[in-house]
């Protein structure tokens, strides 16, 4: 009896069931915004991982590179440390008449480290820089997205679901 009472209100049945299709409707749209909103939030999450894996793998090369380019300067000052010492007692050898020894070269090893591990740190930090740039895009394009399917939607949602 109520929804006889409904549908003469409403001006008949064919208003009645034009109503009722789009409750139906607008249902749907907020079901597939619903959805997608889960599926886009599950993707985004993923990509994120992958960017911080990305940045651990990277802050770990750079660690190690950064290390060992260390570890080589101080043996190479103190290497240069005793070719000094070595030096001094020459210099001092070269002073009798007569005696001509040639002076050690110091030691470049842990320099020449220090600059290939900055010339490799570069291309990483780069590549970096535009993996996380390109998944930052992804996710905006996503969001546009799903900004679109909101847009196209026939039912106005409720404010609470665009929040």
């Amino acid at each position: 009896m109520a929804i006889y009472k409904w549908v003469q209100s409403v001006g008949g049945l064919k208003i009645a069931w034009m109503i009722v299709c789009n409750a139906l409707l607008a249902t749907w749209d907020w079901v597939k915004i619903g959805f997608m909103t889960g599926v886009y939030w599950v993707i985004e999450l993923f990509n994120k991982l992958q960017a911080a894996f990305k940045t651990v793998s990277t802050n770990i090369q750079n660690f190690f590179g950064d290390m060992k380019a260390g570890v080589l300067t101080i043996l190479q000052n103190m290497v240069n440390g005793g070719i000094d010492i070595i030096n001094g007692f020459i210099n001092t050898l070269n002073k009798f008449p007569g005696v001509s020894i040639d002076l050690i070269d110091q030691m470049t090893f842990g320099t020449n480290a220090q600059l290939e591990n900055e010339a490799a740190k570069q291309p990483r930090n780069n590549e970096l820089t535009q993996y996380t740039n390109k998944i930052n895009e992804l996710i905006a394009g996503r969001k546009k997205a799903l900004q679109a399917i909101i847009t196209e939607s026939r039912h106005p949602l409720p404010p609470e679901m665009l929040r």
